[in-house]
């Protein structure tokens, strides 16, 4: 495109100068606005500077210059001097919208004889600043007639959005289930964090479950489910559902075949743990499953290992070692570990078997501790 309008303006040029009859022609100065609708702002600057009548058609050019600079007083400012009419409203909304005066945002709206229904990102901010000027029913009268025109995913979730500030849950799944169909990823992901902050976890978890009936295998689907199943403490479906992030990329092998193993299903924690890719939660896998098995021979037999791996300096490891050695009765082993234990959550626990230890407790005292 670039190309073509650097064509249109070599051709514009005679001696240097700009052919001034072709605006006269054109009063939609269709040259400098193609420079703004392609950021090209130095050029547009340019021929707004060689142009500079007092047109209508140039202070609508110099306003849409203005905003595609984020000067939006300067805007408003030019706007505010074409010829009255509804793109003259329109444009003054616009205007208004970026500078937060919604009052008179939404008045521009209302003059603009319905021309915001020609764009979508008009119904949007038409919206937006009937919401802000406390006027809720308005907004959603206004998002019902963009959705009749566009069916627009943005407009469904902004009224869905509207529907739960009103406290009508259903509604905004009824609007949520319109489409479904058609719906990406990314709606399905936003629409549910629009309920999950209404605290509608049940909800938010639905809506989930319907997008990933749609995108099975996607990997921010499931691990936006697993979230919100693990904060629900819904343990199996969060399980479940690394499992099939697992199966996108297999850096999650080690948290699904964890899962698995907290809720004692064995055959999957073992399948899933072969998946795992890395040494180190390689071995930190097996050793979660030796201590859940209480194999404490084969951990002791493992000291040399772990010693040698990033392990070393973990405190779950650390302590779980600490255990199986003391079970065997090799209590200075196992102080050695203990003392590698500072700042966990299980500093407490370390102590006490350290206390045990030191106090030569009897062996079969100490299996109470794994509890």
């Amino acid at each position: 495109m670039l190309l073509c309008v650097f064509a249109l303006w070599i051709s514009l040029q005679v001696n240097g100068a700009i052919i001034d009859p072709v605006y006269d022609e054109l009063e939609g100065l269709p040259l400098i606005e193609a420079l703004i609708a392609d950021q090209k702002l130095d050029l547009a600057q340019l021929e707004l500077a060689r142009f500079n009548r007092p047109t209508s058609a140039y202070w609508r050019a110099l306003g849409n210059f203005n905003m595609a600079r984020e000067k939006w007083d300067l805007a408003l400012a030019h706007y505010s001097q074409m010829n009255p009419g509804p793109e003259r409203e329109l444009l003054m909304a616009r205007s208004h919208f970026r500078l937060k005066k919604y009052d008179a945002c939404r008045d521009n709206y209302q003059n603009s004889n319905n021309l915001w229904q020609s764009f979508v990102g008009d119904a949007l901010q038409k919206a937006g600043c009937e919401q802000h000027s406390s006027d809720p029913r308005s907004a959603w009268d206004t998002l019902y007639q963009a959705k009749k025109i566009w069916g627009s995913p943005q407009v469904r979730q902004e009224m869905t959005a509207l529907a739960l500030n009103f406290g009508l849950s259903r509604a905004g799944l009824a609007l949520v289930l319109e489409g479904a169909t058609t719906a990406t990823v990314g709606e399905f992901l936003n629409l549910a964090e629009l309920f999950h902050h209404k605290k509608m976890a049940k909800e938010a978890l639905m809506i989930l479950e319907l997008g990933r009936l749609r995108f099975p295998l996607d990997l921010d689907l499931n691990l936006t489910l697993a979230k919100l199943y693990f904060d629900q403490n819904m343990n199996l479906a969060t399980a479940d559902a690394f499992e099939r992030a697992t199966l996108v990329n297999l850096k999650y092998a080690f948290q699904t075949s964890e899962l698995h193993r907290q809720q004692e299903r064995k055959e999957r924690t073992k399948y899933f743990s072969q998946m795992i890719s890395t040494e180190t939660e390689k071995l930190k896998s097996e050793l979660a499953q030796d201590i859940q098995a209480r194999r404490y021979p084969k951990i002791a037999a493992m000291e040399p290992l772990l010693l040698r791996s990033t392990l070393a300096s973990d405190a779950e490891t650390n302590y779980a070692m600490a255990y199986a050695l003391a079970i065997q009765g090799e209590q200075k082993r196992s102080l050695k570990f203990l003392t590698r234990i500072n700042n966990s959550n299980i500093y407490d626990k370390s102590i006490r078997l350290k206390k045990m230890i030191l106090d030569q407790f009897e062996k079969e005292t100490l299996p109470h501790l794994i509890q």
